[in-house]
């Protein structure tokens, strides 16, 4: 992108841009999570809870990246003024695509801003679930679910566009691969 990438057109190159750098951060978050798990069965001194609460946190960035990334994939796909050859890097076939998906991903995002709001009022009842925690079926809080495959699935596509995107070179654009 830095190279004569990306959409010419600034709105577009804006969220092509943001789009691949929430790519990122969905897939480092998840990772990071991940790891934290594993830590926790393989090295942990006692509960281990800072592993737990590690991986909570990161899963939960990841669910907010997702959810933005969607953002700016479906922009992408619907504006104006981004060239149509960028707009067929974003196929509307993508798993997070779905009506299902994409609504249960932005109502597990909610829910994590809500439950703390609620948190912060003291209207969370007692036994209510208040973390965002990587089970055996998969991320789960409060009534919220979404299971390990899901989540690879989206993941994967999420990962896939924004490699696309990232390549992403104008049909206008100079040709810089035998630039001196």
């Amino acid at each position: 992108m830095f190279q004569q990438g990306g959409a010419q057109e600034h709105r577009a190159y804006v969220l092509q841009l943001n789009a691949v750098r929430l790519s990122d951060t969905a897939i480092s978050e998840y990772s990071l999570a991940r790891s934290s798990i594993q830590l926790f069965h393989t090295e942990r001194q006692g509960v281990g809870i800072g592993y737990i609460t590690r991986a909570s946190g990161h899963f939960e960035n990841c669910i907010w990246a997702v959810e933005r990334f969607i953002k700016h994939a479906r922009a992408l796909r619907s504006a104006k003024f981004v060239p149509a050859d960028l707009k067929a890097l974003v196929p509307r076939t993508l798993t997070f695509f779905q009506p299902s998906a994409e609504g249960r991903i932005t109502k597990m995002r909610h829910c994590l801003a809500h439950l703390e709001s609620d948190a912060l009022k003291g209207k969370l009842p007692q036994g209510s679930n208040i973390v965002l925690l990587g089970l055996d079926s998969g991320l789960c809080i409060a009534d919220h679910k979404i299971s390990w495959l899901e989540i690879i699935d989206w993941l994967s596509d999420v990962h896939s566009c924004a490699a696309r995107l990232a390549d992403y070179l104008p049909t206008d654009a100079p040709d810089v691969t035998n630039a001196a």
